[in-house]
Order: C-alpha cells, then structure tokens, then sequence
C-alpha cells in the first residue's frame, strides 16, 4: 500500500512539474507607452523556447508554470518575471542609457554594435548640440575617427568631407549620404541640425558593401527625430546668437611693409653697390622704379589704405528653432521649423535658412504601417563679397575710391579690378528644395520574422540665380537670369527576415530598387545697357543678347543581399553582395558586382574570459569587401561641341561658318572604378564602459582607375 502510495505521488508531482500552459501580455516603453515591436521573449535557461512581440507589442507563449520569462530589447534594460499561475503578464521596459549608444545604422536596417562585423561608429551628437554651426557637419570636426572635416570659407558654404582618405582621382571623392534610409543627393547645410536623431559613418568594405557601386568613399547614415506614440504633444524651443572673427590676421602689408618690399626689389640702384647693397642710395626715389602713376601719387600724399579692415566684419550666427512631437496610441509625429541668418567675416557675405520638416508614422493595422518623411528648406545667398584674390593684390598706397566719393575701377594702374566692385551689384540667388519620402511596412502575418518595405522617394532642387552690374562688359553693364531644376526619385523594394533558433540568429536583407535623376538649365545674358533702372529685370535692352541651355537624364538600377548569422552571440558571420547598373558606363560594361564578407568573434562571452570581470567586451573583427565608384554620366561616349575657333567658309562669297570640336573620343570598354579593402579590427570596453574604443588596421587598393588620358589632337 505504501509502495502504490509513492507511486501515485510521484506521477503528481512530475504531472504539476512538467504541466503547461499559456502566457500572453503586451509589451510597451515605460516611459512613453508606446508598444514595442520585436523584444524577444525567453525562457530562462531554455534558450529553444521564445517568441518575439508584434507591431502591437503582443505575445503568447505555452510554458511551464515554473518558468521565468527573460524580456529582451536593444536599448532598453531586460526583465526577468516568474510564471506562476499568471496567465497574463503585461511588461514596461525602461530605457537603458548605456545600450543605447550600441544600436547603430547600418543601411536597410539597424543593428546592435556588439553584432557588427564591420568597421562602423556612431557620433555622439550630445556633446554638440549647442555648437553654433549652420551644418552639422562642422560639429563633427574632429570629433570621429576616421572622419575629416574640412573648414568653411564663407556662409552658408558646405565643409569638405571623407572618409579614410582619397581612393581616386578622377572619381568623386564625397562620401555617400544617407538620409533616413534614402540616398540623398543634396547640401548637408540644407538639412536643420537639431532635426538629427543620429549619425553613424560605415568606414569598411564588409558594413557599406551594402551601397556599392557609390560607397568607395565611405557612408553617413543620417536619421532625422521621430515622434513617439501615446504621448501627448511636446513644444520645445531653441535660439542661439554666436558672433564670429578671423582667427589670423592675414592683412596685406601696409604702406611702409610695401614700400620696403619695392625698395628691395630694385635694390640694385635704391642701394649703393660699394655698401654691399646696405646703405640707400641718396639718388634714387620712387619716381624710377617701375611704379605706375597711382602708386606714385599715393607714396606721395602719404596714402595708407587698410584694404583688409575695409573688407572684414564681425560675423554673427542667428538661429531658431522650434519643434512639436507626441502622438496617439497609433500615429506618431515630430514636426520642426527653423529659420537662420548668418553673416560672414566678409562684408556682404550673408546667408538665410529657412526649414521645415514633418515625420508622420501610422499603425494603420496589426500588419501594416505607413508615413512620410519630408522637409522643405528656402536658402537665399543673394549678395556678392569682395574678390579676396585681387584684394590681396592691392597696394596700401592707393584706395578704392577717388575724391569725390567715386568708386575707382582699377585703382592699382593695372588691369586688376577694383575688389569691391563685385558687391556692388544687383544679386538675387534664391534656392528651394523639397525632400519626400513615403513608405509602407508589411509584416507578412504567416511567417514569423518577413517584412516587405516599400519606400518611394521625390527630391527636387531649383535655383534661381540673377544678377546685374554695371562695371561688366568693360563697364557697360551685364545681366543674366539662370534657372537650374534637378529632380530625382527612387524605389526601394525591401525584403527582410529575422529569426532566432536556439543559439543561432539569422537575418536576410534583400533590396531592388531604382532611381533617375533629371536636369534642366536655362542662362539668358545681356550685355552693354543705356539704361541702369531695371537691372536683370529687362534683358531686352540690352545691345548683345545671348541664351544658353542644358539638360541631361540618368538613371540607376541596383540589387543587393545581404546574410547576418550570429551563433550564441560569440560566432558573427556578414555576407553581402550588390549589384549596381549606372546609364553612364559603356554598352558591355552597364554592370558591376561588390561583395563583401565580415567575420567576428566575441571573446568576452568564451568561458575562458568569463571570470574577467573588468572586461565588459572584447571583440575580434575581420573583413573583405569591394566597392566602386561611377563615372560621369557620358564618359563612355564622344563629345562633340560647338567652337569658335573652328571656322569654315562654304562656298564662294559664303558667310563664315562655326564648326564643331572633337572633345573626347568614345570608350566602348569605359568599367567601373573599384577598390579592394581589408580590414582586421579590435572592439573593446572595459571597467564598467569607462574605458571603450576601437582598433583598425586597413589597406584599400583602387584599380581601374577613372583617368582621362590625353592624346593627340
């Protein structure tokens, strides 16, 4: 009896043990309620049993009654709950500062750092948000490595940019930009700074091997702020006032400076040969050397004109801007306007900005979301500054303007030009451009982890630009009128899929996608006016009239895939290939192919580094990848163009002809620029995150250069 008794308890105990049932909940921020879609939700130390939320934030899952569930998300800080008899368990995860920093962008997608096999960094905008810059990239100066910035000349002006150095020569030598996720063709300088969520810089061949054919030069992922759901509307204000002077006074030498300068250049009779050219000579004066008229007359009346003071400003920096973010529980949104005044340190130098933007996401079902991203930005640069170049070659013994106020057309006897004559000219330069982009997020409700995005993107640029001054044209007054439009638009198809079994992790990235940019310009000019009243407004009046125009279209069509496999999160494996076709190249060679594959090991989490307990994570990386860089648009084919110098006359008693100029012969082999990379890099952080950085070592070899051979008329 005691035996059938022990018997029958310990089929209930293992009955109770091993019994199961099911869970469900929803997963949302702590601090906005937003629910969140794809945490990972296990089972503690059963690593073959979880699920993952859906664009709701639900999940369900069948588990034992003593299991523990672990609720994980990149950027926010993991949960563990018992199961116990809860049927229901709703979860809020709380944002994890640290983590944070570890999600990065890596085209197509994002991903967790730690997960990376290439060589990509995250620039930590915190730091600079109160710099007083027009463009964020002049925040970045200095700041990123690998990263190099270059200084800006006047307002409004766009710095230089790249990325590990120069891999051609001919070729472009910009890196490509990345706008949330669209290439973007335009000025970073148009884009508001404070509408930047985040910048991440894709410096190796295996991370932006995803671009291809444009990425020889490096990427920058650019993603602009997003609003968040369920939060009621948030205002925010922000102004600054910077003011700006030269660093270095580069001042041209001043009257006595000039004077000795002159001296020593005859100084072979304004200095006695018996001194050794030491001692002046009592003979000589100004009067024979070479100086003209002007010059001689200045040294005269003791004139000392400071070109450089009558040029300079102190510059200043005026912004503002103001931004509206919140949601509902199922549309988000973050609306901004900005407006900037800059001035140069040059006089007339001046600059206007004005921006806005709305980014607007919609849950519109359990399996569909869609929204927009779009800015508007109005730039004006009218105004023209002094020519610096001829300024410099001015004398401090002769000024820009004559005794009765009157501004002196070459005030140096020579045929350079009074450097203040170009601001003083009638100049509009107006620009405006709009950025759109729709998109559509499918996330197919049969297979766990498949998405399907479709972004469509519309960019057009137009620039007005007009001009008059009446010193042109041998100071019979010039005007033109010049309209250039640019519009571009792409179509990305985007397949995605994501998935964890056990220990392994997978996610596949397929895109097709094409693009087409198109080009107009139109210059009308006018020369030798009898009237200065309606300035660029009448090219009518003027005696000689000419007109030009413009116009080219090209296009793009791409594929890319891309495989992460990442096995117990020690084991990285990247694999990318990409095609790319540009109208541009020749017939035969329309394609080319990048590949790209990255490895990585996490050494941290091996047993044998387990009981380091300074060291956070240590991470071995290695890549190989090859990108390109395309030609211009039509380079493969023979520039034919008209030319004065080349006259016929037809016939007897005929008029004189114009012919045409052979200016390039045509390359039916014209191939892709490319350029082989290595990478083998260190990633590490020890002491808690107090101590992070990482080590590269790369060597990047362009062949088939871009080269414009001369030869032979």
């Amino acid at each position: 009896m005691k035996t059938k008794c022990y018997l029958l308890l310990c089929m209930f105990v293992c009955t109770t043990a091993f019994a199961q049932h099911g869970v469900k909940g929803k997963i949302v921020d702590a601090g906005t309620g937003e629910s969140l879609v794809g945490v990972n939700v296990t089972v503690k130390n059963e690593s073959s049993v979880g699920t993952i939320s859906d664009l709701d934030g639900n999940y369900s899952l069948v588990v034992s009654k003593t299991a523990t569930l672990v609720f994980s998300y990149i950027g926010y800080i993991s949960q563990e709950i018992p199961v116990g008899e809860k049927n229901m368990i709703n979860v809020s995860l709380v944002e994890d500062s640290k983590t944070l920093s570890e999600v990065v962008v890596i085209g197509y997608g994002t991903m967790k750092k730690s997960d990376l096999t290439g060589s990509v960094v995250k620039a930590d905008l915190n730091v600079m948000k109160d710099s007083p810059n027009t463009s964020i990239m002049q925040s970045l100066h200095g700041t990123v490595a690998g990263l190099q910035i270059g200084q800006t000349n006047s307002a409004g002006e766009d710095p230089s940019i790249g990325v590990r150095g120069q891999t051609t020569i001919n070729g472009s030598t910009s890196p490509l930009i990345i706008l949330d996720g669209i290439i973007y063709g335009g000025r970073i300088s148009d884009i508001n700074p404070s509408d930047i969520e985040s910048i991440d810089i894709l410096k190796d061949a295996s991370s932006k091997a995803v671009y291809g054919a444009k990425a020889a030069n490096g990427v920058l992922m650019i993603t602009s702020k997003k609003g968040k759901r369920a939060q009621k509307p948030k205002i925010s204000y922000s102004g600054s006032w910077a003011f700006s002077n030269p660093t270095v006074d580069y001042r041209p030498l001043n009257r006595e400076e000039w004077m000795q300068k002159v001296r020593d250049i005859e100084y072979e009779s304004a200095y006695t040969k018996e001194s050794g050219y030491l001692v002046p000579n009592p003979d000589w004066d100004f009067s024979k050397s070479q100086l003209n008229v002007q010059q001689l007359d200045g040294i005269e009346n003791g004139t000392d004109f400071n070109w450089w003071d009558e040029a300079m400003q102190t510059g200043h920096l005026f912004t503002n801007m103001v931004n509206i973010n919140g949601g509902s529980e199922h549309v988000s949104y973050f609306l901004s306007g900005s407006w900037t005044n800059q001035r140069g340190v040059v006089k007339n130098d001046k600059y206007k900005r004005t921006t806005f933007r709305a980014n607007i996401d919609v849950q519109a079902t359990s399996w569909l979301k869609v929204g927009t991203n779009t800015f508007f930005s109005v730039l004006d640069y009218s105004g023209e500054s002094p020519n610096m170049n001829a300024l410099i070659r001015m004398p401090a013994v002769v000024t820009p303007k004559d005794a009765d106020g009157e501004w002196i057309t070459n005030p140096n006897g020579t045929l350079t030009m009074n450097p203040f004559l170009e601001y003083m000219v009638e100049n509009s330069d107006k620009r405006h451009q709009i950025n759109t982009t729709v998109y559509g997020l499918v996330s197919i409700p049969w297979i766990k982890g498949l998405t399907y995005r479709l972004n469509y993107n519309y960019t057009l640029d137009a620039k007005n630009l007009y001009n008059y001054s009446r010193y042109e044209a041998s100071q019979q007054g010039e005007a033109s009128k010049q309209h250039d439009n640019s519009s571009v638009w792409l179509l990305d198809n985007i397949v995605n899929y994501t998935n964890s079994f056990g220990k392994h992790a997978i996610n596949a990235t397929f895109v097709y996608g094409a693009s087409r940019q198109a080009y107009d310009n139109t210059l009308a000019k006018g020369q030798q006016y009898t009237s200065t009243v309606t300035g660029y407004n009448d090219l009518g009046q003027a005696i000689i009239q000419t007109i030009r125009s413009s116009a080219y279209k090209e296009s793009n069509l791409y594929q890319m895939l891309r495989t992460s496999y990442n096995y117990d999160s020690k084991y990285l494996l990247t694999a990318t290939l990409r095609r790319d076709g540009f109208s541009g190249f020749a017939e035969n060679h329309k394609f080319g192919l990048f590949p790209s594959v990255g490895l990585g090991w996490v050494l941290s989490r091996e047993a044998f580094l387990s009981e380091a307990e300074f060291m956070d994570n240590l991470k071995l990386r290695a890549s190989f990848g090859v990108t390109g860089n395309q030609t211009s648009r039509y380079s493969s084919l023979a520039k034919v163009e008209m030319n004065a110098g080349s006259k016929y006359v037809f016939g007897d008693g005929a008029s004189t002809s114009i012919g045409s100029t052979v200016m390039r012969m045509s390359n039916k082999d014209l191939k892709w620029e490319t350029t082989a990379e290595y990478n083998v890099g260190i990633d590490f952080s020890f002491f808690k995150e107090r101590l992070t950085g990482s080590i590269d070592f790369y060597r990047a070899t362009t062949k088939n250069l871009l080269w414009d051979v001369i030869i032979p008329t």
